[in-house]
């Protein structure tokens, strides 16, 4: 019997979503993560397991989904390694989500949710380091594709159990190296003694024609 090798590949509801803007003093972070992957990040989430979730059981998922990932998400600013801060947002991206309605089960992989974060290390932003552990609970075909957005550059990562870290170069550091410096402001004594040397030349000048 002839066995065909099967090729494995992560279904749409595997796949989550990391967008990250660089700036020269800030990076903002945001995670996307579908209602299906939301469930087996926070168990109970659907707490009155009637196989929908309500406004109400979406709204509280935000701090134990901020826990989840400053457990499972390390990294490291300018080579020194910090904590997600505390969410800039958390928002439901469905066409409908202002209305409110229950999410049925069924629809959970084609509902998302956004989860922010702004990192300000208060220097030059010069790198930015990423390990992404989220595999236990996705499973092993489970993936973040990334974008990190600077200025007009897009870098497209994916994040995977094979693959779960990255390290960010911005450059900024660098080209503050290659800066020309600013002229330094002349001194106020020079600028006074360059006055009185003046000053001094043109009585000089005076003195000697009305003797003559």
């Amino acid at each position: 019997m002839l066995l065909l090798p099967v090729l494995l590949t992560a279904h749409p509801a595997d796949i989550s979503y990391l967008r990250v803007r660089v700036e020269r003093q800030q990076a903002d972070l945001r995670f996307t993560f579908n209602l299906f992957s939301l469930g087996r990040f926070i168990p109970g989430l659907d707490a009155d397991q009637d196989a929908h979730l309500s406004a109400q059981e979406l709204a509280t998922a935000a701090p134990p989904l901020t826990r989840y990932l400053r457990q499972h998400v390390q990294m490291r600013v300018n080579g020194k390694a910090m904590p997600l801060p505390e969410p800039t947002g958390f928002e439901k991206i469905w066409p409908d989500a202002a209305a409110e309605k229950p999410v049925a089960a069924s629809d959970y992989p084609a509902r998302h949710v956004d989860i922010s974060f702004r990192v300000s290390p208060q220097a030059v932003l010069n790198d930015l380091w990423l390990e992404i552990d989220l595999w236990q609970e996705t499973g092993p075909l489970g993936s973040m594709e990334a974008t990190y957005e600077q200025d007009d550059l897009r870098t497209y990562i994916p994040f995977s159990m094979s693959q779960p870290d990255y390290l960010y170069v911005t450059g900024y550091a660098v080209d503050d190296l290659f800066q020309d410096p600013a002229p330094a402001a002349a001194p106020v004594a020079m600028a006074w003694a360059a006055w009185l040397t003046v000053g001094g030349l043109a009585v000089a000048v005076f003195i000697v024609l009305k003797r003559y």
